[in-house]
């Protein structure tokens, strides 16, 4: 349960983000608690990991309300909530992951556009970094 559920809310998330740059505030909320639940009764991780694996999320929604949503406030509840699942190093590996596959996708979009104002979801690239670090 610990390593689907976070699957399938970015597998959510990403369909959402890509169709209507939007992330449910109402799946995030039900993952949370799920999240909670799933920390409760395995004692896979210990409260502090789980703990830990939010504060990546909390910085990037720090970074969002201090760039008045240049980061998208759903993108760092999402990492939150992933957080609550995965714990801080794969929490960290993830995000990292997906900050380096983003960063890649600008620089050709960038080389084909010429264009630094462009926008594009990012919670794909987290899906497809937490898939290949799960496998």
């Amino acid at each position: 349960m610990r390593i689907i559920l976070p699957g399938i809310l970015l597998l959510y998330s990403a369909f959402t983000d890509i169709r209507s740059r939007y992330i449910s505030g109402a799946a995030i909320a039900l993952f949370a608690v799920l999240g909670g639940l799933c920390g409760t009764f395995t004692e896979e991780l210990s409260v502090f990991e789980v703990l830990m694996g939010t504060v990546p999320g909390l910085v990037m929604v720090i970074i969002s309300l201090i760039t008045r949503g240049a980061l998208g406030m759903g993108d760092g509840l999402l990492i939150c909530v992933t957080g609550l699942y995965l714990g801080f190093e794969m929490n960290i590996g993830v995000l990292l992951t997906a900050l380096f596959m983003s960063a890649a996708f600008s620089a050709v979009l960038f080389v084909k556009k010429r264009n630094l104002k462009m926008e594009y979801p990012f919670v794909p690239f987290l899906f497809a970094a937490y898939v290949m670090l799960v496998l």
